[in-house]
């Protein structure tokens, strides 16, 4: 009793004295996903909330439709005279750092509308942490439902290999898996257990606050003992050589990416993976400090990843955009510490406005190229 007593006590505290911005209390650890029977998580369901966002340093407005996405409402029927953009991703495409008309999609949609032609509605279905498996179900299960005429997929390239496979990632969230007959097959994290690893995370601001004070005294430690860090398991997908669990990985991520062609196209939308660059690709300082960390053991190369997912789409014959040229180019001093380069919130995170605005542009004027060429077509539709 004693022990629960304290313990109440402490989460009192620790909800009493949260972070104050402006004169807003900000709980910003608060969950804004949940859990969804049918693909895996989404966000919570027509939110209306100011959140601060530690990563742009900002309160930003959360303003969710009523499918649980960072958007605004759609209708089922397809408006007349409109062709639909559906993007699937992860965080960087949800982008929920900055208010919803400074994101890609916003930023996109602006462009694509800004010529003489067909009206276009770019509808973001990105969740944070959404595996490429998520995406597939996700769309079968609620954006193929819309109608698109064109399907995007944003891919990581520095994670979502890795958020693929439950040999690497062990994030209980809706994965695929390639079964014994070779087929994908979609693997559901049991009820039971996504309760137990969301509950306190939901409800105690004294469970988050520890662990992440506890982290960070953890990787103090660390450091201290070796300066220099091992490179992580997430930072081989840059390895030249995989290992067999990679390699496993990517047999994965090419089926995934197989099956939502083939069902983008049996429902007449063209398909376009676009690889997203992470900070440690595009800049040069921090590519070195993975190479120092991997040490004389492993071979790295920043264009690994993307040289896979390329080759990946080629035998596939899925249409491929790389957003790595472009923001190498942006970044020619390839130096994180150079303000005027940066193309990440703090040189080494989400996307920052630039970044966004850069991204959109790259699509846009593919997409420009794609309609002359007819290359997002599908045979119904031309």
């Amino acid at each position: 009793m004693t022990l629960a007593c304290i313990l109440l006590a402490l989460e009192i505290c620790t909800r009493l004295f949260a972070n104050v911005f402006d004169g807003v209390i900000v709980r910003d650890r608060d969950s804004v996903i949940e859990r969804d029977e049918i693909i895996g998580a989404r966000y919570k369901r027509s939110l209306n909330i100011l959140r601060y966002n530690a990563e742009s340093d900002q309160m930003v407005p959360l303003q969710t439709n009523a499918q649980g996405f960072n958007d605004d409402e759609w209708t089922l029927d397809k408006p007349a005279g409109v062709r639909r953009v559906a993007i699937l991703g992860d965080s960087f495409i949800a982008a929920t750092q900055f208010p919803r008309n400074e994101i890609l999609t916003s930023r996109l949609q602006r462009q694509l509308n800004n010529s003489d032609g067909p009206r276009y509605q770019v509808m973001n279905f990105a969740l944070a942490g959404a595996s490429t498996g998520q995406q597939l179900v996700l769309y079968r299960e609620l954006a193929s439902k819309y109608d698109p005429d064109v399907v995007i997929l944003g891919f990581h390239t520095e994670t979502d290999v890795w958020d693929n496979s439950d040999e690497l990632s062990h994030i209980p969230i809706l994965r695929c898996r390639i079964g014994d007959n070779g087929q994908l097959e979609e693997v559901r994290i049991p009820a039971a257990q996504q309760y137990r690893s969301t509950f306190l995370n939901r409800n105690s601001h004294l469970y988050n606050w520890q662990k992440n004070v506890t982290n960070r005294f953890i990787k103090q430690v660390r450091r201290s003992i070796h300066p220099v860090q091992p490179l992580k398991t997430e930072h081989h997908v840059f390895n030249i050589h995989p290992d067999p669990r990679y390699l496993r990985a990517w047999e994965l991520t090419r089926k995934i990416l197989e099956q939502i062609q083939v069902e983008a196209t049996r429902d007449g939308a063209g398909l376009l993976v676009v690889s997203i660059p992470g900070s440690k690709q595009v800049y040069h300082d921090q590519f070195k400090q993975l190479m120092e960390r991997g040490g004389e053991e492993v071979t790295l190369e920043a264009e690994f990843p993307d040289k896979r997912l390329a080759a990946i789409c080629q035998r596939s014959g899925i249409p491929y955009l790389s957003l790595f040229p472009a923001f190498r180019a942006s970044a020619p001093g390839r130096n994180s510490q150079i303000l005027s380069q940066r193309l990440f919130l703090k040189g080494t995170g989400h996307l920052n406005k630039k970044g966004h605005e850069l991204a959109a542009t790259t699509i846009n004027g593919w997409l420009a190229r794609s309609k002359t060429l007819k290359i997002l077509e599908p045979a119904e539709k031309k």
